[in-house]
């Protein structure tokens, strides 16, 4: 990470308007786009404003401008805060935005799991694991498609004929990417999960 993201207000603030991530970003995702043309980008809606996920959100929407089909997600923790998501479409043109709800029934364990590889952050995001898997089981609750007990929703901006998807992207069944962002300096190579 580069160094003026060194401090807490600097992580939670406006991206470094001379960071070359911006570039390096733009540069793998629209290789990611052009390799797998049927592909949709999932990308973090920014709610918490964590520099990275700014950064990602921006990059996305430069692609999606371009004709790529991009779903935002929530960014968990952050959407939990009582008024996030609306602070968020103040800052952004949310009403581009319409939403889409996936039932997760099936794969709630898998997501947990998969937050749970986060171990540095388990104890200051959630207050540890136990916590966690009650804060986002509730989440998922409300965010539940009719007939389903748990659900994520998603944001797909108005009038683009993407479908929703058929599984979250966390899943892993098909080829998922993950664009790590220190990965991307000096060499921008996105990796691959399958």
């Amino acid at each position: 990470m580069p160094t003026y993201y060194n401090s807490s207000e600097a992580l939670f603030g406006a991206p470094a308007v001379d960071d070359t991530l911006v570039t390096a970003l733009d540069t793998a995702l629209l290789a990611i786009a052009q390799r797998y043309p049927d592909a949709v980008i999932y990308a973090p809606l920014a709610i918490g404003e964590h520099v990275d996920h700014q950064l990602v959100y921006a990059a996305a929407v430069r692609l999606s401008k371009a004709g790529t089909p991009v779903a935002f997600y929530e960014d968990i923790p952050y959407v939990l805060a009582a008024g996030a998501l609306e602070r968020r479409f103040g800052q952004v043109d949310g009403s581009m935005l319409m939403s889409s709800l996936v039932a997760i029934d099936g794969y709630v364990a898998r997501k947990l799991s998969a937050i749970e590889a986060y171990t540095s952050q388990i104890g200051m995001l959630f207050g540890g694991t136990t916590q966690m898997h009650q804060r986002i089981k509730r989440y998922a609750d409300t965010v539940r498609p009719e007939g389903s007990s748990f659900g994520e929703r998603l944001w797909l901006y108005r009038g683009r004929s993407i479908l929703p998807p058929r599984h979250p992207p966390w899943l892993g069944s098909n080829r998922i990417f993950s664009v790590g962002i220190r990965s991307l300096l000096p060499s921008p190579r996105p990796s691959v999960t399958a």
